[in-house]
């Protein structure tokens, strides 16, 4: 249960890091900040990392 809550919450952030590379962001670092500066938080309601970042985006390309 605890994978597939990860494997939709990665999913859900798709669109989201994509709208954030979009405007620029290339490092995970960069990313992270996207992610938090547009208030979004992970699942625990922390900010973001750049290891987050690496996880979220090895979940969704495995």
């Amino acid at each position: 249960m605890r994978i597939k809550n990860a494997n939709a919450r990665a999913a859900d952030l798709v669109p989201i890091i994509a709208e954030v590379r979009n405007a620029g962001a290339v490092s995970l670092r960069e990313i992270a900040a996207g992610l938090n500066n547009r208030g979004i938080h992970t699942a625990r309601g922390k900010p973001w990392s750049a290891v987050q970042i690496q996880r979220v985006l090895a979940r969704i390309s495995a």
